[in-house]
Order: structure tokens, then sequence, then C-alpha cells
């Protein structure tokens, strides 16, 4: 009997760690990335599927994404309950700055389920960080224009990635008032290192101010087409020459002393 008392509370717990051990091993999950590769700045979509492959339902389930805090830090979402065959799934949003470290990131997910102390990974995804391969600058025919002025403005564009760039393409977004006849050109193909220049014809609006002319770039690689990116250029139009105030003071003075002169002179 003493030794049946102490094998009794052994075989319990080895048959429940198998039934919980059973139960987690039922629950499987899936991570998907719109784009596994991202320039700095650019934004992706992280989907979490997480499945219920066994025939009973699990309950207090908590669903952790482990990312570095440069994609945006770890998330945890409770599930109350999962039935048989059914599936969740959470869509996750990641930013990546313009400042954010280069490299490949690892993302991965774990579940954990109550009176379990350690969760348990379910699925690992890849997400690759690289520098903005594009570089846009511009050269404008003089730093000031006059109104309603005819002129031109070239971009140069080019590509410091290791990669071809496919379909490139630029297009200009000017202020309103400005006429231009053509405010988009496709580049083609660019190869690493190369650089090709667009010049595009403009006219200045009939007022003097500072403007702001954008300059949107789009392109393919090989992960496929990303998100356009602006590059702002100033544009100054020289306004109407216009008396200060010192100007028209003295011109009162003069018109004044102009009176009195042809006041005494015919008094």
């Amino acid at each position: 009997m003493k030794h049946l008392r102490w094998k009794v509370p052994i075989l319990a717990l080895i048959i429940s760690s198998l039934l919980l051990s059973t139960g987690l091993a039922d629950l499987t999950g899936i991570l998907e990335l719109t784009q596994k590769t991202l320039y700095q700045g650019e934004s992706a979509t992280l989907t979490v599927a997480l499945r219920n492959t066994g025939f009973q339902r699990e309950d207090d389930i908590s669903l952790t994404i482990n990312m570095v805090q440069a994609l945006g830090g770890a998330k945890t979402v409770k599930i109350p309950q999962l039935h048989p065959g059914g599936t969740y799934t959470r869509d996750i949003f990641i930013q990546t700055l313009s400042d954010t470290p280069l490299g490949e990131y690892e993302i991965t997910g774990t579940v954990q389920q109550k009176g379990f102390a350690q969760p348990i990974p379910i699925a690992t995804g890849t997400l690759n960080v690289k520098a903005y391969p594009i570089i846009t600058s511009h050269v404008l025919q003089k730093e000031a224009f006059a109104q309603a002025e005819e002129s031109k403005l070239t971009i140069r564009t080019e590509n410091k990635g290791q990669d071809v760039l496919k379909d490139v393409r630029i297009k200009l977004i000017y202020p309103p008032n400005f006429i231009a006849p053509t405010t988009e050109q496709l580049i083609g193909d660019l190869a690493p290192e190369e650089e090709i220049s667009k010049t595009f014809s403009f006219t200045t609006p009939k007022k003097g101010a500072a403007y702001h002319v954008s300059v949107e770039t789009t392109f393919s690689d090989q992960d496929g087409a990303h998100v356009p990116r602006l590059y702002t250029l100033s544009l100054n139009v020289a306004g109407e020459q216009q008396f200060g105030f010192i100007e028209t003071i003295l011109t009162i003075i003069i018109l004044l002393l102009i009176i009195r002169l042809f006041w005494a002179k015919f008094a």
C-alpha cells in the first residue's frame, strides 16, 4: 500500500502532462507577410492565423507576436475560446521609419495556455529592411523666376541599390495655377549606379510666392511594386515691386514740400 500511495500521484502527474501537451499540440499557427522585404519608411501587414486542429475546445489562449522594438515591439492578444476546427486570424500593421536599422528581423509567434509555464513556439517569419535605393535631385535654370515665365526643370534619378529597378517612373506634382504640358515620364529599367535625367517644362503662375513642387518616384524590383516616394523642392516666383513703408513716407514728405512751395509762390 505504501508503494501504491506514491505511485498514484506520479502516474496522475504524467497523465496530466500528456493531456496538456496534447492540447497544445492541437494549436498550429501561421505567419504571413504582405512583403518580406521593405525599404526604410515602408509598411507591411503581418497576418497571424491560429488554428485548433484537435477534437476539443481550447480555452484561455494567449497569442504573442515577438518583434524587436524597431518594428513595433511584442504584441499579445487573448483568445477566450477556440473550438475544434476553428481559426483565429489577426492582422498586425508594421511600419518602418526612415532611420530603422537595416538588416533581417526574425518575427516569432508563441502560444500559451492556462496552466503552462512556458510558451510554445508556433511559427517564425523573417522581414528584411533595406535602404531606399533611389536618390532624386533637381536642377533649376535659376534661383528665382518671374511671373508667368516659361522655364525648365531637370530631375536626376539614380539607383544606389544593388538590384535592377524596373518600370521606374517620375511624376511632378505642381501647385495650382502652374502650367505644365508634361508631368510624368517613364525612365524604364535602372541598373545599379545608373543615373538618368529627365527635363520638364513649366510656366509659373501670375502671382509671386515660394512654391513647393513634389517629385514622385515609383518602381518595381524582384519583390514587386513599392510605395511611391516623394521628394519636395522649392521654386520661387518673384512678386510685384511695391513701395515699402519708408518709401511711402518719403513720397508723402516730397508731395507736402511741393504743395508748400506752390502755395508760397502763388499766395
